[in-house]
Parts: C-alpha cells; structure tokens; sequence
C-alpha cells in the first residue's frame, strides 16, 4: 500500500462488516457469489471508481459516471439500490441511501489531516495580552497575536500570524488557520476558519454629502454558531448597528462576501465566490451556488436554491429552485436560455 505523505493514516485496514456496521450498508444481492463474502475481508484504502483496486473501496451517485462505475476494478463500492445490479461481477456493492456519506465515514475512520491535530503549546513567538483568557490544551502558534480580553475555548489551534481581537471570543475545538483575522466577533464551538478568512472588519457603510462619501461607524460585530466552516479568503463584515449572523452547521466556501447585517439561518451552503449584500437574510439550509450575487435588504426562504452565476433582486418564498439574472424560477430561466440558442442558430443559417 502506498502511503500519502500528506495525511497521517490512523490505522491500516478495516474490516467489511466494520464497514457495514459503522454505515449501516447492506451487501447488494445483485453480487453472483454473495455467499462466498467474506465478511472479515480487510479493506486497505478509499480511491476514486477509476483508480480503486480489488483492495478498495469508493462510492457511485451520479449516473454521469455509470461508465467508470461499470468498468471500476474496485472491489468495493457504495451505491443505491438501483445501480446495484450495473456494477462488474467483480465488485461488492454496499447499498445504503446516502453513499457519500457513508463514504466519507470510512474515510474519518482510516485517515486523520494533521492541520487539525492539535499539539498543546504556546509558542514563545506569540504575542498574547494579559487579559487574555485561553482554555486548556490550546495550541498557539509562532506569530500570533492575541489581543485585550479575548477568550479562546479549551483544545483550540491557532495556526501562525493569526490575529485575534477586540474582545473576541472562540469556543472549544475552534482551528483558526494561518494569517486569519478575527475582531469583534463572537465563535460557538468547533469553527474550522481556513487561511487568510477576515471576519469583523468594518462593513461597506457611506454616507453622501455634498460631493463626499462620508464614513459611517460600524458599531455591530458578528455571531457565529456551532460547527461552521469559513472558507480560506473569505471576509464576513460586522453590522453597522446590528450583529451579522452565521448560523449553526453553516458552510461557507473560499472567496465569499458576507456583507454588514447579513444573517444566515441554520445549515446553509454558499459556494465560492458567492457575495450577499447588506442586511439580506438567508432561511434554514439555503444553498447559493458559485459567484452568485444576492442584493441587500430581501429576504430569502428556508431550503431555497440558487444556481451559480445567478443574481437574486427580490425576496424568495421557501423552497425557491432559481438561476440566471434576475434569479426566476430554474426550469424557466433554463426553457428562455434553450429558446434564445435557437433562435440565434436559426438566424447564423438564414
């Protein structure tokens, strides 16, 4: 087996019925030698459908690949029920109703990254007021600032030339990456912010007069909730009077924009290079596709999607499915863009 040098393996194998117990998957019967399983089988890594080997296992969803799915030498694979009988006669099918995930829960099981290992010390490069408050077992890099009353959680890290201040607070199991910048803000527990992430500068607040944009104070800060990820780069201003909300279990990609007063409910997605205007609002499990923009002041739907690329101008009822600018309903948006190369095509042959 050949060893990554970047991700530390926590143990070399494990067995198929560790797997079928620890995902609830059950062996399709689709398999010609079901009875000859061995349960006990070891199996030794996780791999992609086309590079996966008699020893591997790996997962297949989408029917965009049901090609590599048919021609995998992987001799494990989770899937769902209805393409258990596609796959070679040379593969274990390990059917349960979400396989990516049951993918991914091998993958915690076999290997661990190192990034987020923490090793308690307090680097003698860091710089760390004396009011400061710091929990147990944290560890704290070469470089790191932490200012005036700031309070971090037990079993955080905080990786070199982050800084922290303005009375900010992290809860327990926070990883902060290297060169973040956080002020005025208030993070639950378990926050993985990436590189380079800035949260709580000031908000983009001007006033006009007579021929001068004025700058107006921003007196809010921000609240974070348990289990969000802050994509590397990405910058979350805090609110001009009021607090910019982030939600529980919200995942934010590298590169977004959250701008002052925003507010994002529970479980939102937002993909790269998405920008949220002031003072919007985003429900429960909202998904924002890539470089889509959404302006400020409306109100957006719990489970509402948005595809990439979009603009949405107004609010959305719950469960909104949008794309295109102004973001209209998906379906539409996709029969006007079909309609419009058509009528293109037919006027290039007149």
């Amino acid at each position: 087996m050949v060893q990554n040098k970047f991700f530390k393996r926590k143990r070399s194998s494990i067995t198929l019925k560790e797997i079928m117990d620890l995902t609830r998957s059950d062996i399709s019967c689709g398999f010609d030698d079901i009875d000859t399983i061995n349960i006990e089988h070891k199996i030794l890594d996780v791999k992609p459908l086309s590079d996966g080997t008699k020893n591997d296992i790996s997962f297949f969803t989408n029917a965009k690949y049901i090609e590599k799915f048919k021609n995998s030498k992987a001799g494990f694979c989770f899937s769902i029920e209805k393409y258990a009988d596609k796959a070679p006669k040379t593969m274990v099918v390990l059917v349960n109703t979400n396989p990516h995930y049951a993918y991914s829960q091998v993958l915690k099981e076999l290997y661990t990254i190192p990034l987020f290992d923490v090793n308690p010390e307090i680097s003698e490069k860091a710089y760390i007021d004396k009011t400061a408050n710091i929990g147990k077992n944290c560890e704290i890099q070469a470089g790191v600032y932490i200012g005036a009353n700031v309070k971090i959680g037990d079993n955080c890290k905080v990786c070199a030339n982050a800084v922290i201040n303005h009375d900010s607070e992290l809860g327990n199991e926070c990883f902060v990456g290297g060169n973040a910048t956080l002020s005025y803000v208030h993070i639950g527990d378990r926050a993985i912010i990436h590189n380079g992430a800035a949260i709580g500068q000031c908000g983009f607040g001007f006033a006009h007069n007579l021929g001068f944009n004025h700058k107006i104070p921003q007196i809010g800060t921000v609240k974070i909730g348990h289990d969000v990820e802050i994509g590397a780069n990405t910058c979350i201003d805090r609110g001009a009077f009021d607090t910019t909300i982030i939600g529980d279990n919200c995942k934010i990609d590298n590169l977004v924009q959250i701008a002052h007063g925003v507010q994002l409910g529970k479980g939102c997605f937002l993909a790269g290079c998405a920008g949220i205007a002031g003072s919007a609002k985003l429900g429960n499990f909202v998904q924002v596709g890539g470089n889509t923009g959404i302006t400020g002041h409306i109100t957006i739907g719990d489970g509402s999607q948005i595809a990439g690329q979009s603009g949405v101008v107004k609010d959305l009822p719950p469960m909104s499915v949008v794309g295109g600018y102004p973001a209209i309903p998906l379906k539409t948006w996709q029969r006007m863009t079909l309609t419009l190369n058509q009528l293109t095509n037919n006027k290039k042959k007149k």
